[in-house]
């Protein structure tokens, strides 16, 4: 083990670097591994771990386009959050109401043209009540 921490420097473990970072542990692993990041092991209860000074931590543009977050608490505010879940809800919500509002439009189309042919249908019904003309064969027969 090579200890290159100081008294002074804040050592931080996997998980935090992730969670500051804001990205995953295995992307923060991966940074120890290609020498991005300096990190030293430390016995604790469960077995050794990799502790990583605050100072080598340094996000890469070109792997994470992100913002480094000084503070474990996130970064958004809930006011913003709020508003990009709504954004985010509306984009996916407006294909259906303006699906629905086509339906609403053709059951009106529909429903007139329904209110037509019953109309239609009456003024049949009421042409159909006259008489019935006997047949031909009755009508030669019964000379």
């Amino acid at each position: 083990m090579v200890d290159i921490s100081t008294d002074t420097e804040e050592m931080l473990t996997v998980q935090e670097a992730a969670q500051m970072l804001g990205v995953h542990p295995n992307t923060v692993r991966n940074r120890i591994k290609s020498g991005q990041y300096r990190a030293e092991w430390a016995p604790s209860p469960h077995g050794p771990r990799q502790l990583i000074p605050r100072s080598s931590l340094v996000c890469d543009p070109s792997q994470d386009p992100g913002p480094i977050q000084t503070s474990l608490q996130p970064a958004v505010s809930l006011d913003a959050l709020r508003e990009t879940q709504e954004q985010a809800l509306q984009r996916v919500v407006s294909p259906f109401l303006e699906r629905l509002e086509a339906v609403v439009r053709e059951n009106g189309r529909l429903q007139e043209a329904n209110r037509t042919l019953e109309a239609e249908l009456e003024r049949l019904k009421a042409q159909s009540t006259a008489p019935p003309r006997s047949s031909w064969w009755s009508r030669i027969f019964s000379l």
